[in-house]
């Protein structure tokens, strides 16, 4: 996803906020949110809604719950002993791919991720 300008530190800031606050919301009162910035914000809203866009797309995926991945693994150590790390690559967890298995070691692996 490319955003409508380059962001600078300051200008993700403000988007960042923007988007901590529309994702406050119901996703049903999003949009009137994006529609609603004042004048010193207008220049956020196309971006803002392409990330909440983004971010709707991506909740609509099947994905792990991180917790509930974990405490599946917790309560059950002969599962977690048994379980295949490799096979774990290209899930999701959370907002996260899984690209790749870096290492696996005395209390878990390692992935490499791609927040999406």
């Amino acid at each position: 996803m490319t955003l409508s300008t380059p962001l600078d530190p300051q200008r993700w800031k403000r988007l960042r906020d923007l988007l901590d606050r529309a994702l406050d919301l119901d996703p049903g009162n999003r949009a009137s949110f994006v529609a609603s910035l004042q004048s010193d914000e207008a220049d956020l809203r196309f971006d803002l809604a392409r990330l909440l866009a983004e971010h709707a797309r991506n909740e609509n995926e099947k994905s792990f719950d991180p917790v509930e991945l974990a405490a599946a693994l917790l309560v059950d150590p002969d599962e977690a002993a048994d379980t295949d790390d490799q096979a774990r690559v290209g899930q999701r967890v959370g907002p996260f791919l899984l690209l790749e298995l870096i290492g696996t070691g005395g209390m878990g692996a390692v992935y490499l991720a791609e927040r999406k």
